[in-house]
Protein backbone atom coordinates (compact mmCIF):
# COMPACT_ATOMS: atom_id res chain seq x y z
CA UNK A 1 0.00 0.00 0.00
CA UNK A 2 1.17 3.41 -0.75
CA UNK A 3 1.14 6.18 1.81
CA UNK A 4 -1.57 8.82 1.42
CA UNK A 5 -0.37 11.90 -0.30
CA UNK A 6 -0.02 14.92 1.84
CA UNK A 7 -1.13 18.08 0.22
CA UNK A 8 0.52 21.21 1.37
CA UNK A 9 -1.88 23.96 0.46
CA UNK A 10 -0.57 27.33 1.35
CA UNK A 11 -3.10 30.00 2.11
CA UNK A 12 -1.58 33.18 0.86
CA UNK A 13 -4.40 35.63 1.81
CA UNK A 14 -5.59 38.42 -0.42
CA UNK A 15 -3.46 40.01 -3.05
CA UNK A 16 -2.96 43.78 -3.08
CA UNK A 17 -5.46 44.37 -5.95
CA UNK A 18 -8.11 42.29 -4.15
CA UNK A 19 -7.58 44.26 -0.93
CA UNK A 20 -7.80 47.62 -2.74
CA UNK A 21 -11.04 46.60 -4.50
CA UNK A 22 -12.58 45.36 -1.20
CA UNK A 23 -11.72 48.59 0.62
CA UNK A 24 -13.06 50.66 -2.30
CA UNK A 25 -16.38 48.80 -2.27
CA UNK A 26 -16.73 49.20 1.49
CA UNK A 27 -16.08 52.96 1.27
CA UNK A 28 -18.61 53.41 -1.56
CA UNK A 29 -21.33 51.55 0.38
CA UNK A 30 -20.54 53.53 3.54
CA UNK A 31 -20.64 56.89 1.76
CA UNK A 32 -24.01 56.04 0.21
CA UNK A 33 -25.58 55.05 3.53
CA UNK A 34 -24.16 57.87 5.71
CA UNK A 35 -26.76 60.56 4.79
CA UNK A 36 -29.58 58.11 5.44
CA UNK A 37 -28.13 57.17 8.81
CA UNK A 38 -27.77 60.83 9.80
CA UNK A 39 -31.39 61.58 8.85
CA UNK A 40 -32.57 58.57 10.85
CA UNK A 41 -30.53 59.77 13.83
CA UNK A 42 -32.01 63.28 13.66
CA UNK A 43 -35.56 61.90 13.23
CA UNK A 44 -35.07 59.88 16.41
CA UNK A 45 -33.94 63.01 18.28
CA UNK A 46 -37.04 64.94 17.16
CA UNK A 47 -39.31 62.00 18.08
CA UNK A 48 -37.65 61.67 21.47
CA UNK A 49 -38.00 65.38 22.24
CA UNK A 50 -41.68 65.42 21.25
CA UNK A 51 -42.38 62.43 23.47
CA UNK A 52 -40.58 64.10 26.36
CA UNK A 53 -42.75 67.20 26.04
CA UNK A 54 -45.88 65.05 25.83
CA UNK A 55 -44.75 63.02 28.84
CA UNK A 56 -44.18 66.20 30.85
CA UNK A 57 -47.73 67.37 30.09
CA UNK A 58 -49.20 63.99 31.05
CA UNK A 59 -47.20 63.89 34.29
CA UNK A 60 -48.28 67.42 35.18
CA UNK A 61 -51.94 66.55 34.57
CA UNK A 62 -51.55 63.43 36.74
CA UNK A 63 -49.83 65.41 39.51
CA UNK A 64 -52.64 67.99 39.47
CA UNK A 65 -55.22 65.22 39.79
CA UNK A 66 -53.37 63.78 42.80
CA UNK A 67 -52.36 66.89 44.73
CA UNK A 68 -54.23 69.86 43.31
CA UNK A 69 -53.20 72.79 41.19
CA UNK A 70 -49.59 73.06 40.04
CA UNK A 71 -47.60 74.80 37.30
CA UNK A 72 -44.75 74.32 34.82
CA UNK A 73 -42.91 76.30 32.19
CA UNK A 74 -41.46 75.06 28.88
CA UNK A 75 -37.99 76.08 27.70
CA UNK A 76 -35.27 74.57 25.53
CA UNK A 77 -34.09 72.72 28.66
CA UNK A 78 -37.49 71.01 28.83
CA UNK A 79 -40.10 71.45 31.54
CA UNK A 80 -38.97 73.66 34.42
CA UNK A 81 -40.53 75.34 37.43
CA UNK A 82 -42.71 78.27 36.41
CA UNK A 83 -41.07 81.48 37.50
CA UNK A 84 -43.37 83.97 39.18
CA UNK A 85 -46.06 81.38 39.91
CA UNK A 86 -47.28 80.90 43.46
CA UNK A 87 -48.34 77.34 42.63
CA UNK A 88 -46.10 74.36 43.43
CA UNK A 89 -44.15 72.46 40.83
CA UNK A 90 -46.04 69.52 39.32
CA UNK A 91 -44.74 66.34 41.01
CA UNK A 92 -46.38 62.93 40.81
CA UNK A 93 -47.01 61.56 44.31
CA UNK A 94 -47.41 57.95 43.11
CA UNK A 95 -44.24 57.75 41.05
CA UNK A 96 -42.24 60.48 42.78
CA UNK A 97 -41.26 61.69 39.30
CA UNK A 98 -41.10 65.35 38.48
CA UNK A 99 -42.74 66.53 35.30
CA UNK A 100 -39.54 68.52 34.80
CA UNK A 101 -36.08 67.51 33.77
CA UNK A 102 -37.16 66.14 30.42
CA UNK A 103 -34.55 68.04 28.44
CA UNK A 104 -34.44 68.59 24.71
CA UNK A 105 -31.31 67.86 22.68
CA UNK A 106 -29.38 71.00 21.73
CA UNK A 107 -29.66 70.27 18.00
CA UNK A 108 -33.48 70.09 18.13
CA UNK A 109 -35.28 73.40 17.61
CA UNK A 110 -38.31 74.09 19.80
CA UNK A 111 -41.05 76.65 19.13
CA UNK A 112 -44.19 76.76 21.21
CA UNK A 113 -47.31 78.76 22.00
CA UNK A 114 -47.62 77.75 25.66
CA UNK A 115 -47.84 80.61 28.18
CA UNK A 116 -44.79 81.39 30.35
CA UNK A 117 -46.47 79.63 33.29
CA UNK A 118 -48.80 76.79 32.39
CA UNK A 119 -51.19 75.96 35.24
CA UNK A 120 -52.74 72.52 35.69
CA UNK A 121 -55.95 72.26 37.71
CA UNK A 122 -56.53 69.33 39.99
CA UNK A 123 -59.60 67.16 40.18
CA UNK A 124 -60.18 63.64 41.36
CA UNK A 125 -62.18 62.92 38.21
CA UNK A 126 -60.22 62.00 35.06
CA UNK A 127 -62.93 63.72 33.01
CA UNK A 128 -62.38 67.03 34.81
CA UNK A 129 -58.63 67.37 34.42
CA UNK A 130 -57.59 70.57 32.71
CA UNK A 131 -54.90 73.13 32.07
CA UNK A 132 -54.97 76.93 32.06
CA UNK A 133 -54.44 77.41 28.34
CA UNK A 134 -54.21 75.64 25.06
CA UNK A 135 -50.81 75.42 23.51
CA UNK A 136 -48.67 73.68 20.99
CA UNK A 137 -45.00 72.83 20.73
CA UNK A 138 -43.30 72.17 17.38
CA UNK A 139 -39.94 70.41 17.17
CA UNK A 140 -37.63 70.19 14.18
CA UNK A 141 -33.96 69.62 13.41
CA UNK A 142 -31.42 70.20 10.66
CA UNK A 143 -30.88 67.10 8.52
CA UNK A 144 -34.49 65.92 8.49
CA UNK A 145 -37.76 67.24 7.14
CA UNK A 146 -39.65 65.71 10.07
CA UNK A 147 -41.47 68.22 12.27
CA UNK A 148 -43.38 66.94 15.28
CA UNK A 149 -46.10 68.78 17.15
CA UNK A 150 -47.53 68.32 20.63
CA UNK A 151 -50.93 69.92 21.28
CA UNK A 152 -52.62 70.42 24.65
CA UNK A 153 -56.40 70.84 24.68
CA UNK A 154 -56.97 72.73 27.96
CA UNK A 155 -60.57 71.99 28.86
CA UNK A 156 -60.23 68.24 28.44
CA UNK A 157 -56.61 68.00 29.45
CA UNK A 158 -55.83 65.93 26.36
CA UNK A 159 -52.38 65.73 24.83
CA UNK A 160 -51.92 64.75 21.23
CA UNK A 161 -48.82 64.13 19.13
CA UNK A 162 -48.73 64.68 15.40
CA UNK A 163 -46.74 65.73 12.38
CA UNK A 164 -46.44 69.46 11.72
CA UNK A 165 -47.06 70.33 8.07
CA UNK A 166 -46.62 74.11 8.30
CA UNK A 167 -43.61 76.40 8.22
CA UNK A 168 -42.01 76.62 11.68
CA UNK A 169 -40.52 80.03 10.83
CA UNK A 170 -43.97 81.65 10.65
CA UNK A 171 -46.70 81.78 13.28
CA UNK A 172 -47.65 78.32 14.51
CA UNK A 173 -51.11 76.94 13.74
CA UNK A 174 -52.79 73.94 15.37
CA UNK A 175 -54.51 73.27 12.03
CA UNK A 176 -51.09 72.34 10.63
CA UNK A 177 -50.66 69.59 13.24
CA UNK A 178 -52.02 66.48 11.55
CA UNK A 179 -52.40 62.91 12.75
CA UNK A 180 -49.40 60.70 12.05
CA UNK A 181 -49.91 56.97 11.73
CA UNK A 182 -46.31 56.22 12.72
CA UNK A 183 -46.93 57.44 16.28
Amino acid sequence: MSAPRQTTARHRGLSLPETVITISLISVVTSLSAPSLYETYMRQKVDSASRRISQGLERALAAAEEDGDCSLSLSSAGWTAAGGSSLPLCVSRDTGVLATGLGIASDVQLRHTFPAALTFYGSKSQADRSASAAGMAVLSAQGTRLQRCVVLAPTLGLVRLGSYEGNVNTSLSEASCTADRTL
